[in-house]
């Protein structure tokens, strides 16, 4: 069954688990940003990033007052092994006013294989801390697709590119496409393997998945014989799959203000339909950019908005 702007469909059970095994996650430069919870308390940190690897950390529990810089010794890239030094200062409480403490030198955070974090303190003490906000080392905190790549990560529509690395900004590919539209709607079996693409391999991982967008004509591939799995899915091409997953519904106008979308092209009206959705606000006021590949941050935004925006 499809399902078209839909409500969440999360469970918030399910969604506590996810956050409490998630790996820890940020873009290169901003590795340690984000809310971090001490997992055998009722503690968590908020950790903003500054500028040139420098972090500020608010111990964000009621009544807590410490605070302070800390400098990460690695900002090159998110690896496993890399080390946040703090030096804890009593700058600031949450929901009450400074109170001097002294400065806690030499703690460190570093990340772990799987994602955690290790907090150790000069007397050997150390705990462990998880991300409550994505699965994926290289999804930053707010940014334009943070929501949307934690909810399909929740939803399992994406188990990304390795267990720690989304690549948001690489493109997807149209065997991608097939199959997180297809994944997206539940992971339907088709009637049959068989279609007229001759090159889409049979038992790979997008087989299926093709086979249903082609049964539901959401597809008809790039010519009456190929579906062309392994080229980059076009703008264009993402809003017509979408639009026609919706049935095709008629756009109550095709004017927008995308001056690079043709007239009576096969994807204007799916365009002037998501706009109206407010699935795609373009790559600029005046642009769509039909022609550009799309970006995997782009995807999961253009999903989670046709969901309706899930909560996560």
């Amino acid at each position: 069954m499809r399902r078209v702007l839909a409500s969440s469909v999360l469970v918030s059970a399910v969604l506590a688990v996810m956050l409490a095994t998630a790996p820890a996650a940020s873009a290169a430069g901003d590795k340690f940003a984000g809310m971090w919870l001490r997992t055998d308390l009722d503690m968590t940190w908020v950790v903003t990033p500054v500028s040139g690897g420098v972090y500020h950390i608010v111990e964000s529990t009621a009544g807590a007052c410490v605070g302070g810089p800390a400098v990460v010794t690695d900002t090159d890239a998110v690896a496993v092994g890399d080390v946040l030094m703090v030096d804890w200062v009593s700058t600031e409480c949450i929901g009450g006013p400074a109170v001097p403490g002294g400065v806690f030198a030499d703690r460190t955070i570093t990340l772990q294989p799987d994602g955690s974090a290790i907090h150790e303190k000069p007397s050997g003490a150390k705990y462990t801390m998880v991300r409550t906000s994505t699965a994926f080392f290289d999804v930053g905190v707010g940014l334009f697709y943070t929501d949307a790549v934690t909810w399909l990560a929740c939803e399992e529509i994406t188990t990304g590119t390795s267990s720690t690395s989304y690549s948001p900004d690489d493109s997807v590919t149209r065997a991608q496409m097939a199959t997180f539209l297809w994944r997206y709607d539940g992971s339907s079996e088709p009637l049959s393997l068989d279609t007229a693409f001759t090159d889409v391999v049979a038992g790979s991982f997008y087989a299926k998945a093709v086979a249903w967008l082609s049964e539901e004509k959401i597809t008809t591939g790039t010519s009456h014989t190929t579906f062309s799995p392994s080229d980059s899915v076009t703008r264009a091409q993402v809003a017509t799959f979408l639009w026609r997953y919706s049935d095709s519904p008629e756009p109550l106008s095709l004017d927008t203000a995308f001056t690079d979308v043709v007239a009576g092209s096969f994807y204007a009206k799916a365009v002037a339909w998501l706009v109206e959705q407010k699935i795609t606000t373009g790559t600029s006021a005046t642009s769509y950019s039909p022609d550009d590949p799309v970006t995997r941050a782009q995807m999961a935004t253009f999903l989670w908005r046709l969901a309706g925006k899930p909560a996560v």
